[in-house]
């Protein structure tokens, strides 16, 4: 390269790239073929593996999310290579339908499953790129798919324990003013009944979880277990008031501040089923309502300013016999919603939002229970704990 900053060609006619422009181009490619570059030579590798690049990638990878992974975490065995988890292109599912109607999952199979320990896996959280998973048998692990890196350990009794109960919400992010990634777990001290509501903090120094703050608790978790909702820099749940009837409301922990509050939810029925999930960076409230033991009305909204009205997304009606629906993502053109429909068993599908039809997701091979969770591939690790 020459003193104005052109790229030159050398005798051999190979094309010579001044190593500060690499980033950027590295930055245009899929992740897979980002890993397969750090062979090119130790420079490259230095580059491809140090916190700027890292932070480089993440953010363009954030900005267009091409390469979205939909992860499906089970408790049954799959097969050696595979394990708990597989993985499938999440804008596969987006592609034209086969001749039933139906659009099939494109299985993606990672480099090789690093934990196959008994018991399957519990899908805790996952923040740009890196996933949490726990396991009734006191197994936790912060794990990469992308590079593989993979964090695991073995909780004690009483930790695995508060970390399975149905009624524990947990969420993982990236706490900005630390730069570090946070596993915070909200745990009621009596599930059943009233007590006190503990919010713990993974410590990975002691290998365990410490209180770091406390509430009282008169509400009643809803018992089926979702993934955490994270928007606003607060952790959200549902929760029934005894004192209002057992009505569902939204409650949110601020975990800078340790500001507890309560948002405003639908009035969609009295006597319905709701879930919170988080669609598009935006809270999302979805209702089942069974509406004569055959057909089910199934509606969603989304809170498109934090703390403000609700604006309604989609109503369905539909025969499944899922009394619980959980919003995962948006296509890419926003025309559609993969759905997670769950009860006795779980399935997947698309909604498409402007021709208000509901269109089966086929995934072979899927065991008949699962939880589904979104993964974007991007360079971060575990040190950052």
């Amino acid at each position: 390269m020459d003193k104005g900053g052109e790229i030159t060609m050398s005798a051999a006619g190979r094309i010579s790239i001044p190593l500060d422009v690499v980033p950027d181009i590295l930055c245009c490619l899929p992740m897979k073929s980002v890993l397969r570059f750090k062979a090119v030579s130790k420079a490259w590798c230095s580059l491809i593996e140090s916190s700027y690049f890292s932070r480089l990638q993440l953010s363009a990878s954030m900005e267009t999310n091409d390469d979205l992974m939909l992860v499906i975490v089970t408790n049954e065995y799959i097969d050696e290579s595979t394990g708990y988890v597989f993985f499938a292109d999440f804008y596969s599912l987006d592609d034209d339908n086969d001749d039933d109607g139906a659009s099939t999952l494109r299985q993606v199979r990672p480099r090789s499953c690093p934990f196959k320990q008994r018991g399957g896996r519990l899908p805790l959280g996952s923040c740009h790129g890196m996933l949490v998973l726990g396991s009734r048998y006191g197994n936790l692990d912060f794990w990469n798919p992308t590079t593989n890196q993979c964090y695991s350990t073995l909780l004690a009794p009483g930790d695995t324990q508060a970390m399975m109960q149905t009624t524990t919400r947990s969420v993982f992010y990236h706490d900005t003013c630390s730069d570090q990634y946070r596993l915070v777990q909200k745990v009621a001290a009596q599930p059943h009944g009233r007590g006190i509501c503990e919010f713990q903090s993974y410590n990975l120094e002691a290998n365990g979880f410490t209180t770091f703050h406390t509430l009282p608790d008169d509400d009643v978790c809803h018992s089926r277990r979702t993934l955490s909702c994270f928007v606003n820099g607060a952790l959200h749940w549902l929760a029934r008031r005894r004192s209002d009837g057992f009505r569902s409301e939204i409650v949110a922990l601020q975990l800078e501040t340790l500001e507890c509050y309560k948002l405003p939810l639908v009035q969609y029925r009295r006597y319905c089923d709701p879930t919170l999930a988080v669609l598009g960076g935006l809270l999302c409230a979805t209702f089942s309502h069974c509406r004569d033991g055959i057909t089910w009305d199934i509606g969603a909204w989304v809170m498109n300013e934090y703390g403000g009205e609700w604006t309604k997304l989609f109503n369905l009606i539909t025969s499944r016999a899922d009394r619980y629906v959980y919003p995962l993502a948006y296509s890419k053109n926003k025309e559609k919603v993969l759905l997670h429909f769950f009860n006795s068993s779980d399935v997947l599908g698309w909604y498409h939002l402007k021709q208000e039809k509901l269109i089966p997701v086929k995934i072979p091979g899927a065991p008949h229970s699962f939880q589904p969770m979104l993964c974007l591939p991007t360079l971060v690790n575990y040190q950052k704990l």
